[in-house]
Order: structure tokens, then C-alpha cells, then sequence
């Protein structure tokens, strides 16, 4: 190489050990990756890795699920009969069944349920609380429904209503020493029910009590009866 005053110049190169310095190598990380996969080749060499059976970890998957089904079909066969809750004052709230619902993690005690007001004053509307217990009696869940007359009026007495109410239980149904629910019913006195509405038409109910009494007026159009084997053809219905 010919520099500008005409004397040959010579190419320097630079220093091996500064380049690495300044520029690390990037071979260094496939060495590092290298070396794992060589240990882990010896590693897997000397030691042979062991893993449980399939059904065996299906079976601990399982568990669970198979506790709530347990608890599911005792429950259901201690709640399937109807128990009474009487409020003074209130009304009265059936439970017509009791059973826990959802799935580990998640499991909810619920309750069909219907609220009669059996007292002798009309109620804007009825609240149902139910509450879950420990074994100590402390509430771990609650959950509460207000009831209301989808037509808009009160509920007078001998007016129910029916729904289905459902609390958390946070895991108590798990607990040993047993856990347990209870019910509370809350239904102020309206003081402006208005009128009480009838519900029943008499003069409907008497046309209809004639229609069914009446003779029938059914006439079929067609018979399906035959006898003997079906002969293409031959055979007619």
C-alpha cells in the first residue's frame, strides 16, 4: 500500500488480545449450551428418571372430585325432605331440598326454597338469608335474595313465592369436625299494599267449569286399527 507522500505503508493489524477484549467472543455462549447438554446427557446416563404410572396420578387427580361426590350424594339423601322454617311475624319459608353444587374450589350449598306469608298482614317483600357455619358456629359464607311479586303487588296472606338460593362454602364442607347452614327470613309490614287483587275470575272459572262438563267434542277423523300382518299393497289403515 502507497500512502500519500509516495512511502509504502504498511498495514497495521490490530491486537488480537485488545479485539477480544473489546469484542467478547460469540462462540462462548454455543461452548456454555454444549457443556449442559454434555451434563445432561452423562446425567440422564447415570441415572435413569422414574415416573409414576398413569393411573396412579389420575387417581390423586381424582381425588377430589370423588370426595364431592360423596359429600354430594350424602347430602342429597339427608336434604331431600322438606323442612319447615317458621318466622313470627315473617311467614314461613319451605326448603323443599338441600345440595351442594359446583366443583373443588368452588362448591356452593343450595337450597329450593319458598316463602309463604302466613301472618294476617299483607308484606311489600321478603328477604331469605342463608348462612354457611364452621363447626364453631362462626359464618364463613352467606348469600341473601329479595322476593317481590313479579305483578307488583303485595304478598297478602297465603301468597308465596318460590325461587333458589345458593352460598359459598369456602372449603368448610372439608372440615372434620362438620360444618352446618341456617336460614333467616326478614318481611316488613307494607303500609300502603292497596287494594287486594283478584286473582281469580269467577265468571272465567264458571265458563269453564260448563266447557269440561260438557260433551266431548273430539271427533276422530281416522282410525289406525287392523288386523293381521301388513301386506304391501293389500293391507290399508
Amino acid at each position: 500500500m502507497i500512502g500519500r507522500s509516495g512511502v509504502p505503508a504498511v498495514a497495521a493489524f490490530p491486537d488480537q488480545t485488545a479485539m477480544a477484549s473489546r469484542f467478547p467472543s460469540r462462540s462462548r455462549p454455543v461452548a456454555v449450551t454444549l457443556a449442559l447438554l454434555v451434563a445432561a446427557v452423562a446425567t440422564s446416563a447415570c441415572g435413569t428418571t422414574h415416573r409414576r404410572p398413569f393411573r396412579e396420578r389420575q387417581a390423586e387427580f381424582m381425588e377430589p372430585y370423588e370426595d364431592l361426590k360423596r359429600q354430594k350424594a350424602d347430602l342429597w339423601r339427608a336434604g331431600w325432605q322438606p323442612q319447615e322454617f317458621e318466622f313470627a311475624d315473617h311467614g314461613t319459608v319451605t326448603v323443599h331440598r338441600w345440595e351442594l353444587v359446583g366443583w373443588p374450589g368452588d362448591v356452593y350449598v343450595q337450597a329450593d326454597l319458598t316463602y309463604e306469608n302466613t301472618t294476617d298482614q299483607p308484606v311489600g317483600s321478603a328477604f331469605v338469608w342463608l348462612d354457611v357455619l364452621d363447626h364453631s358456629g362462626e359464618i364463613v359464607g352467606s348469600t341473601a335474595v329479595r322476593m317481590l311479586s313479579p305483578l307488583g303487588f303485595a304478598f297478602w296472606p297465603g301468597h308465596t313465592y318460590t325461587t333458589q338460593i345458593r352460598a359459598r362454602t369456602n372449603g368448610v364442607h372439608l372440615d372434620e369436625e362438620g360444618w352446618n347452614w341456617t336460614i333467616a327470613c326478614d318481611a316488613p309490614v307494607e303500609q300502603d299494599p292497596g287494594e287486594k287483587p283478584v286473582l281469580i275470575n269467577p265468571d272465567l272459572e264458571y265458563r269453564r267449569s260448563l266447557w269440561h262438563a260438557s260433551p266431548s267434542r273430539y271427533h276422530p277423523t281416522f282410525s289406525r286399527h287392523y288386523s293381521g300382518p301388513h301386506v304391501p299393497g293389500v293391507t290399508r289403515y
